[in-house]
């Protein structure tokens, strides 16, 4: 698919200024805001400037001192909010930093990538975002209608101090919905989720259940093991039984998610004798299967641990119950983001759904605003060591967004 005349001219204005793009990306990836502890505003510090520079009206929501929640406005001829971008500030920390080989927070730039905490999860999105409008600015594009872009605290952790926060005031309004995201996946990863391809639209989302199993031993001191109930030792029987029913449930499939997920993702005992010990499961549903099957594929594996193991107390309590989301295929939003990609790349990207979930959540089922997440860049590098992004990829990010603005807007 051929660009025309403008839409070449927007992406020449966007590779003139990649030098100012990358810089960005740096500056975004050393204000550290890690999450746990969440200093979120070690970001926006870099993020307002330049969206008051570009014209938009900022307005700035703090639930915690320290870490803020932005909308900002661009406004069109009408004031009408017709197309939104979404990103979040804080990122995961990064773990031990001797299996990195780079410095989390250096931003250091090999062999065309750049490489730091939040590269990829989620500052791209937010510096590709900000080029896309200083390139509309440049080639003196005028928007019918208003542009919003909204930038959170608190993603990594739930949303609490975030989108939680926005959603439950009705602070956020549009029509239409853009979680900037890299969801590329490599050729070579391509079989662990089937049904994606290697540059990807996300349209769907499964829903997610989270469970805290608790098992209750007895306590004794480590000189009269024969008195206690080792609880640590019986969640090993537990963990077996989960994985057994979590190898049937991750070979059920769906044609827009992929194959479902069912783990164990935390244990927890001590600190001396284990009379106590928690068992967190996580559970994904795909769009239309039956909401309470994800609590029953628990309950009948603790069930019948109890049978075989009845000294220990065993109790589930929920963590957290995440509903999926879908938007029409077809959608308007999804046909514009299908000819942006390919006019910058020149590939058609894939439109379909992940077996995990995201913020797009909150928008498509409480605030009726159809999204979708899209951008370049591998999703495997969310969370991981040496997370990095490709500089092309940055680029093309900001030039399919510039696109998709300049075509549902411009």
């Amino acid at each position: 698919m051929k660009m025309n005349d403008h839409e070449r001219s927007l992406c020449r204005a966007i590779d003139e200024r990649q030098g100012e793009l990358v810089e960005l990306m740096q500056r975004l990836i050393r204000a550290k805001s890690y999450n746990p502890p969440g200093t979120e505003e070690n970001v926006a510090r870099v993020i307002l400037p330049e969206l008051e520079r570009l014209g938009f009206k900022v307005q700035v929501v703090e639930v915690e001192r320290g870490r803020p929640n932005i909308i900002a406005t661009l406004s069109g001829e009408k004031d009408h909010p017709r197309l939104l971008y979404y990103g979040h500030m804080d990122t995961m920390p990064p773990g031990n930093p001797e299996l990195w080989d780079v410095d989390p927070l250096g931003a250091e730039i090999i062999d065309g990538k750049i490489y730091g905490r939040g590269a990829c999860d989620h500052k791209m999105p937010i510096a590709a975002l900000i080029a896309a409008v200083d390139a509309l600015n440049s080639e003196g594009v005028k928007l019918r209608e208003s542009l919003v872009f909204v930038c959170v605290s608190d993603e990594e952790m739930g949303g609490t101090y975030g989108m939680k926060h926005l959603v439950e005031r009705r602070m956020v309004k549009a029509d239409w919905g853009v979680y900037g995201c890299t969801t590329c996946i490599p050729p070579e990863d391509l079989e662990y989720l089937p049904n994606l391809g290697t540059d990807n639209i996300i349209m769907a989302l499964s829903a997610m259940k989270r469970y805290r199993i608790t098992l209750r031993g007895k306590l004794t001191h480590g000189m009269f093991l024969e008195k206690g109930i080792n609880a640590a030792e019986a969640a090993g029987a537990l963990i077996t039984a989960l994985k057994e029913r979590a190898e049937q449930v991750n070979r059920l499939e769906h044609p827009l998610t992929g194959r479902a997920r069912m783990y164990v993702n935390a244990v927890q005992a001590g600190p001396k004798y284990p009379d106590v010990c928690d068992i967190t499961v996580t559970r994904t549903l795909h769009p239309g299967e039956d909401p309470p099957q994800g609590k029953a594929d628990v309950e009948e594996v603790v069930e019948s641990f109890r049978a075989r193991e009845p000294r220990i107390q065993t109790e589930i309590t929920p963590v957290f119950d995440w509903p999926g989301a879908i938007v029409p295929r077809d959608a308007e939003l999804i046909d514009s983001l299908r000819k942006a990609a390919s006019k910058v790349t020149g590939r058609e990207p894939t439109v379909t759904g992940i077996p995990s979930s995201s913020d797009m959540r909150w928008f498509v089922n409480d605030l009726n605003i159809p999204m979708v997440m899209f951008g370049y860049g591998y999703l495997m590098n969310h969370h991981a060591v040496n997370e990095h992004i490709a500089v092309e990829d940055l680029v093309n990010s900001a030039k399919a967004y510039a696109l998709n603005i300049t075509d549902m807007l411009g």
